[in-house]
């Protein structure tokens, strides 16, 4: 996990750029979503929300054990940076997604 090899995998490419960008993305289109059409706290766009939430922290697990994992300064990311970015990723979004909720509903 230490090596300083570039990922090379196709699968760990998709996985690190859905993790950094393309995840949080479609986060933000699905926020807007909720609001826009409201409708109550688990509507389809809701279940859209947690799935690509829960799959944000996979994908940086699988990157993590698969992949060359690093920090945004191009360090080996260490389990502590995986757990940060876990606690991270889930409070935010839990929070985004009721905020969306409550100004949606």
């Amino acid at each position: 996990m230490t090596s300083n090899q570039p990922t090379t995998s196709m699968f760990l490419i998709f996985v690190r750029v859905f993790w950094m960008g393309l995840g949080p993305i479609i986060l933000t289109i699905i926020s807007f979503s909720i609001i826009s059409q409201g409708g109550g706290w688990f509507t389809p766009a809701d279940i859209a929300f947690l799935v690509v939430l829960g799959a944000l922290p996979l994908a940086r697990w699988i990157e993590f054990r698969r992949g060359n994992p690093q920090t945004s300064t191009g360090e080996p990311a260490t389990p502590a940076h995986l757990r940060k970015y876990v606690v991270g990723v889930i409070s935010l979004g839990l929070a985004v997604w009721s905020l969306a909720n409550l100004l949606g509903n």
